[in-house]
């Protein structure tokens, strides 16, 4: 789960504690018991136990590969989409961040469920058909990586902590400059698109985006600032106007322009996780995302940077 910012974040409010639970999973129906659903949940850290002595056997057997060492940056799209940063070390295993939404339903729900939550873990039941779980919001990544016998790159990746954890097994390769993995999880496909993680140009400052939720219009104004660990192309949110100001979020920029948010905005006593993705061009610093949050399952916007702004 995505650490608790560090340091001193340039702000107009301290406001309360920041909440730290930044990672749901949502069920999208179509008849599955929820039982089955618990059972998907529970399955997938004793599968990686027994993985990781394979994949570690594998790696060692094998010396001529095309070696991912080092640090990569992902745009994720399919079944969930989004940005993930991910180092794959020589010791075969991994770690990084991600922010991660789905595809947004494709008009505006006219008869909303309610939302949902991480606490929901089944909302609703049928003897037939299927469940498929996804994820959305913001979070660290761990896992292990090697070769196959025809020099792929396999590994697992866990997403989450505690009782919500969810595990991708992957298998890729790297291809000049450019490095493709297939993930899967149940149901779910996710292809990862990958280049080299490099210093981006610097995109802090104040923003402003106008978009909706199930059809109805919103805007919002915030100010992006450094990540306080230092990590390259990430940012925190810093929400600028009422009733933003007690929010907290994360950013994830790309070099292949794209951009992932995930925020935090207080509704009454409680918050609301936001999860959107989208392209976001660098260099005029604007962008379209799309997503859902635990209230909408239509969330879209376009981002702009606000010009002439004096960034103190």
């Amino acid at each position: 789960m995505s650490r608790k910012p560090r340091g001193t974040v340039p702000s107009r409010t301290t406001g309360p504690s920041r909440p730290t639970n930044r990672f749901r999973e949502i069920k999208l129906h179509s008849g599955t018991p929820s039982s089955l659903m618990n059972n998907m949940l529970q399955q997938p850290l004793p599968r990686m136990a027994s993985v990781t002595a394979a994949l570690l056997a594998a790696a060692t057997s094998l010396t001529a590969q095309v070696s991912p060492v080092g640090s990569w940056d992902f745009v994720m799209r399919g079944d969930q989409k989004g940005v993930a940063q991910i180092t794959f070390s020589n010791n075969f295993t991994l770690g990084g961040t991600e922010v991660v939404t789905i595809k947004p339903a494709a008009k505006a729900d006219t008869n909303p469920r309610g939302g949902f939550s991480s606490g929901d873990r089944g909302d609703g039941e049928s003897s037939t058909g299927s469940t498929n779980v996804f994820f959305y919001g913001t979070t660290d990544i761990t896992g292990v990586w090697g070769f196959d016998v025809d020099g792929r790159v396999i590994g697992v990746l866990i997403e989450g902590e505690g009782e919500l954890v969810n595990g991708v097994s992957f298998r890729g390769k790297i291809t000049g400059s450019k490095f493709n993995l297939v993930g899967k999880h149940e149901r779910r496909t996710i292809h990862y698109r990958g280049i080299r993680q490099t210093p981006l140009p610097d995109i802090q400052g104040r923003f402003y985006s106008t978009g909706q939720r199930d059809g109805k219009q919103y805007v919002s104004i915030f100010d992006l600032r450094p990540d306080p660990d230092m990590t390259p192309n990430k940012y925190v949110v810093i929400p600028f106007l009422p009733p933003f100001d007690q929010t907290n979020g994360t950013v994830l920029l790309s070099g292949q322009n794209h951009l992932a948010m995930a925020t935090l905005e207080p509704v009454g006593t409680n918050v609301v996780l936001s999860a959107t993705s989208g392209d976001f061009k660098i260099n005029k610093v604007r962008g379209t995302l799309t997503g859902i949050d635990e209230i909408h399952m239509r969330v879209t916007s376009k981002v702009f940077k606000m010009a002439d702004f004096d960034d103190e």
